[in-house]
C-alpha cells in the first residue's frame, strides 16, 4: 500500500506529535508506504518544527482556508491514494487496516470514503451527552479529518471549494454526489477525535466557528434548520427582554417559554435516537449554548464582512 496523508494544520502542537506517533506506531508494516504531508497553513507556533521532527514533510502557506491546504497537499502528494486527516485526530490499528483492504476499490471506483469520529475512551461531560451520541447517528456527509479518496477521484469532483471558510466537507460530499461519485461510510476507519471541546467554552467557541457556514449568503441560511431556529430563538429572547423591560410579566414569560421550548426542539431534532433521560437533561444547558453560538456566528460574519 502506497498512501500519501494530508494533514492541514493551524497552530496544532497541543495535537500534532499525537497523531504522528499514532501513524508511525500502526503504519509501518512490510511493503507499506506512507507519506506524510503537513500542511502549514500560517501556524504562529512551532507546528511545523514538532511535525519535521516526527517525520513528516512540511509545506508553508500563509494563513489561508483549511480548504486550501487540503487541496495544497494532494498537489504535493507523491501517491494516487490521498487520506485527509485533521490534526487533532488520533488514527488506530483498525483505521490503517480498513484502507488496507479497501485501497483497492478507493482507487479503481468513483467514491470517497470516510466515517464519523470516534471519542476519547475517556469522555468530558460535553463529549458524552452531546458528541457521543451524535457519532451513533447516521451520517449524510464525511468529515472532512477522515476522508479517503484517490487523486484521480479527488480531481474529477473539483477539490474542495477555497472560498469556504466553514462547511467545505459538506459541500465536498455534495459535489461528489452531484458528479457521479458514490459516498461510503465504513465504520472500520476508525479515527479518535482528540479535538472535540472537552468544556462548554470551547464547545460555544467551536459551535460559533461552524455556525458562520450557515450565514454565508441568503439561500444558505434559508436552507439551514439550524440558523433559522437560532434566529427564532435569538428573535424571542430579546422579545422576552424587551417585555420584562416594559413591565408587560406575562407576554415576558410567554416569550421565554417558547424559547425553551425551541431548546427541547433542538434536542430532541438532533438526539431522538438517544433514549437517555440523563443526558437529555445534560443537554438542556447545551443546547441554549449551541443556538446562542449559531447566532453569534452572524455576528462574526458581519464583523468579518464590515469590519
Amino acid at each position: 500500500m502506497e498512501l500519501s496523508i494530508v494533514i492541514p494544520a493551524y497552530n496544532e502542537t497541543r495535537y500534532i506529535e499525537n497523531l504522528l506517533k499514532s501513524i508511525h506506531n500502526f503504519s509501518i508494516q512490510e511493503n507499506d508506504v506512507v507519506e506524510i504531508l503537513v500542511i502549514d497553513n500560517g501556524s504562529t507556533d512551532n507546528t511545523s518544527e514538532l511535525a519535521s521532527n516526527n517525520g513528516a514533510k512540511v509545506h508553508k502557506l500563509d494563513r489561508g482556508s483549511i480548504s486550501r491546504a487540503r487541496n495544497t497537499g494532494v498537489e504535493k502528494a507523491s501517491y494516487e491514494l490521498i487520506a485527509f486527516i485533521d490534526a487533532d485526530i488520533i488514527l488506530t490499528q483498525e483505521w490503517f487496516d480498513t484502507v488496507k483492504l479497501t485501497c483497492h476499490n478507493t482507487l479503481s471506483e468513483f467514491q470517497v470514503l470516510g466515517a464519523k469520529y470516534a471519542i476519547n475512551e475517556n469522555p468530558t461531560w460535553v463529549e458524552s451527552s452531546w458528541f457521543e451520541p451524535l457519532s451513533k447517528k447516521p451520517a449524510t456527509y464525511i468529515n472532512g479529518g477522515n476522508i479517503l479518496v484517490s487523486k484521480t477521484s479527488f480531481s474529477k469532483i473539483g477539490g474542495f471549494s477555497e472560498s469556504l471558510e466553514t462547511g467545505e466537507d459538506y459541500e465536498f460530499c455534495h459535489r461528489a454526489k452531484q458528479n457521479g461519485a458514490n459516498i461510503v461510510f465504513n465504520k472500520g476507519l476508525v479515527a479518535i477525535h482528540d479535538g472535540f471541546p472537552k468544556d462548554s467554552v470551547n464547545f460555544f467557541k467551536r459551535e460559533a466557528w461552524h455556525g458562520k457556514g450557515d450565514f454565508t449568503n441568503l439561500k444558505t441560511f434559508l436552507s439551514s434548520k439550524v440558523a433559522l431556529i437560532s434566529m427564532a430563538f435569538f428573535s424571542l429572547i430579546t422579545a422576552s427582554v424587551v417585555s420584562l423591560l416594559l413591565m408587560a410579566f406575562e407576554l415576558s414569560v410567554a416569550f421565554a417559554g417558547m424559547s425553551l421550548g425551541l431548546v427541547v426542539l433542538i434536542n430532541l431534532m438532533v438526539f431522538r435516537m438517544d433514549k437517555s433521560i440523563g443526558n437529555f437533561l445534560f443537554r438542556i444547558p447545551l443546547c441554549t449554548l449551541y443556538l446562542i453560538a449559531r447566532t453569534y456566528s452572524l455576528k462574526k460574519v458581519l464583523s468579518t464582512r464590515f469590519g
